[in-house]
């Protein structure tokens, strides 16, 4: 096993990232580890001198220095997709205070109030459009100018002085031991579960919203006939657009 140079966990929240990063951290340690969202200029301008986004500046500023203190170093990137609804029901419970008002909890939201008001305020917008916003913007690769093998569940490639696995979080259980084996010449036999929703005291509510939240076929094809979901769902759009429409 060779150590990488930079490894970055960088990709959209809600992806199953924690899982990656517990996983990898307990091999490599954190100090050439960065787990984070954002790298890009046009979030460092809209993130100063907000407290909120503390901790994102705080990676960013960790691979700045990286990079600065070793600027012949390979980055190895890994970036988890998932699919758009799912991504975005899930949010809700990870970041309700993006959809309930002030002074309202998940567990005092009955979960027809919830799903109303989560078809209220929902936007694909971040989802869609994180790869041609934040990632390409950051590194100048265009993930969609690479193929993506659906089969297995993956992607490798190399552009400049990145090196990058793109994984579906979906497949990410089937496909791990090989893409890390190809990845990082990493042979692991389990990953480290970390920040699943199941074990939240919400995970009972988040099961019965998304065995009732139904879409219609407009809302359906806002997420399915995108970019992002045609590139790494195509495969799976029939069977996803059966589990989430209304009838």
């Amino acid at each position: 096993m060779q150590e990488p140079d930079i490894l970055l966990i960088y990709q959209l929240g809600k992806v199953g990232s924690s899982t990656v990063y517990a996983t990898l951290k307990q091999i490599y340690g954190s100090e050439r580890l960065i787990h984070l969202h954002f790298l890009s200029d046009r979030f460092k301008r809209r993130a100063a001198g907000l407290a909120k986004y503390e901790w994102h500046l705080g990676q960013i500023k960790r691979v700045e220095r990286l990079r600065n203190e070793n600027p012949s170093s390979r980055i190895k990137i890994i970036s988890l997709v998932r699919e758009p609804i799912g991504r975005n029901v899930s949010d809700l419970f990870q970041n309700p205070q993006n959809y309930l008002e002030k002074g309202e909890s998940l567990g005092s939201t009955h979960v027809d109030k919830l799903i109303r008001i989560y078809k209220q305020k929902n936007s694909y917008g971040y989802t869609l459009n994180w790869f041609d916003n934040e990632f390409r913007p950051y590194t100048g690769v265009d993930v969609y100018q690479h193929s993506f093998d659906h089969s297995q569940g993956f992607a490798i490639f190399s552009q400049q002085e990145f090196d990058i696995l793109i994984i579906k979080m979906e497949s990410l259980n089937s496909c791990y031991k090989r893409a890390f084996s190809e990845f990082l010449n990493l042979e692991l036999t389990e990953l480290t579960i970390s920040n699943e929703s199941n074990s939240k005291d919400t995970s009972q509510l988040s099961k019965q919203l998304k065995s009732r939240i139904r879409f219609s076929e407009d809302e359906l094809s806002e997420a399915y006939s995108s970019k992002y979901a045609q590139h790494f769902y195509r495969d799976d759009i029939s069977l996803l657009t059966k589990k989430w429409l209304k009838l």
